[in-house]
Formats: structure tokens, sequence, C-alpha cells
């Protein structure tokens, strides 16, 4: 029987498509199938955790592959990254029970979109977060927060293409101020068990324009009953987001490096 192992990955999405293999530019799954075909010998293809859009980050993306070869863990960590560009790192592997998808498997993915709040734009955290020029009101936007909390349908924060069931759970939603390397910092970290394409984005738009006294915190709910895309706030840009956790039965794991 062939083995499954899973990768954690972290990258930077700045150069790249997106997860998935495309035919308009280099992806974060090409490299990782050219890679691991070099490394084993044989053709490997991987399936990611999650499709991160264009530009977008990753602090623990998570694919899996199966394979006939006996390869250690270390190799699989340490052999692949020599293979792979500097902004894309396996930071863990893991063996993994027959059954296991990094997709199909997931309980809850957990993203983190981070915002600076300063006048000019950032020569180092340029493709790194959001700059918000204009204040931002926390508490307004956390007003606003419950009415996403549950399981809806999130028709009015995705984007036109994405999948037919906009039927999704989010679990919690967190915004904090903090200090930051070039400016404060606001983060959004956002968890549910799935999300639809650029939903994330989107639901940060639309809290922003909260924030910004734009909205009134009740108009959330509005929009989600609506569901009409039209309604919601701009998408915020891709480079502010980050794939921060994709969490899974432990007990799917044989042994983790």
């Amino acid at each position: 029987m062939p083995r499954t192992v899973a990768l954690f990955l972290e990258y930077d999405g700045t150069k790249y498509v997106g997860w998935q293999s495309q035919q308009n530019g280099p992806s974060i799954q090409d490299e990782l199938n050219r890679a691991l075909s070099e490394r084993t010998g044989t053709p490997v293809i991987v399936m990611g955790a999650g499709r991160t859009d264009s530009g977008v980050h990753a602090l623990a993306q998570v694919c899996s592959f199966q394979t006939e070869s006996a390869l250690p863990l270390s190799a699989f960590r340490e052999g692949i990254n020599v293979l792979l560009p500097p902004d894309i790192r396996v930071t863990g592997a893991a063996d993994v029970r027959p059954g296991f998808h990094a997709l199909r498997s997931v309980e809850s993915k957990l993203y983190l979109y981070r915002t600076l709040e300063r006048g000019v734009g950032s020569a180092l955290e340029h493709y790194r977060a959001w700059k918000l020029t204009d204040p931002v009101d926390l508490d307004r936007m956390r007003a606003a927060v419950p009415a996403l909390i549950g399981t809806h349908d999130f028709t009015s924060f995705a984007a036109a293409d994405a999948e037919p069931n906009r039927i999704k759970t989010v679990t919690k939603i967190t915004i904090v101020r903090m200090d930051g390397l070039a400016a404060p910092e606001i983060r959004f970290e956002v968890e549910g068990t799935g999300f639809l394409k650029q939903m994330v984005r989107t639901i940060v738009g639309s809290l922003v324009d909260v924030g910004r006294g734009h909205r009134e915190p009740g108009w959330i709910r509005q929009v989600l009953e609506l569901r009409d895309r039209q309604a919601a706030g701009k998408t915020a840009p891709a480079w502010g987001l980050y794939l921060k956790e994709v969490r899974y039965d432990p007990s799917l794991f044989i042994s983790r490096l």
C-alpha cells in the first residue's frame, strides 16, 4: 500500500498565482510537485488544505500526497527545502493514516488578516498588510461581529465564481490592535469549518467600512440576509491575508517531525 504523507508549509504568496496549479503563472502546488517528484524519483501531485488566492500568504498551509518512497520524514522537510525557492518552506512532515486528505479531513481553519495604521505606505510591509489611512473604531467593528458567527449563507461575502454551496460556519472572529514592525496593526482572525473564495477578505473589507463609520454595525446582518455580493463592502487586498492554522483530528497522525 502507498504511504500517505502530510507536509506543513509556510510561504510568501507575492510571486505566485495562488496555491492551485494554473496556466497563467507559477503556483505553490507546482513548486511542491516538482520538488517532491525530483526527490522521490516518481511523479507526485500534492493536495492542499485550501486554495489560497494570488498574493495570499500562509503560515501553516497543509498538503498531502501518496508515495511508495521509504524516505524518512526528515527528507521530506530538509531534503525538499533545498529544492524549493526561498519563499516556500516545509516546516514539518508527518506520516498519516490511510484515507487522510489535506482538504477533506480538515476540522477547521484559522485565517489572519493584517492591516497597518499609517499615513504613508510601508517599504517593508508593502506586500504583507493592507494600509489603512483612515482611522477605524474597533468597538464598532466588534459590535458587528456577532451577526457573522454561526452557520449562514455567505453569498454576500463570496466571489461570483465561488463554489455553489454557500452555507458555511464561522466559529470565531477576533479583532485586536497591537504594535507592529512598521506601524500599529489591526489584526483580524477568522476561524471556521470552511470558507468560500474571497470570503475572509470581503468580511474584513466590510468590517473596515463599519470601523470607518461609513456603515452602522447592524448593516453587516442586513448584508448577510440579502445574499447579494453587491451589498457588501469591497474585498480587502490579497496581500494582507494569511492562512494561519489548519486543524485536524490528532488521531490521524502516526508520527510527526
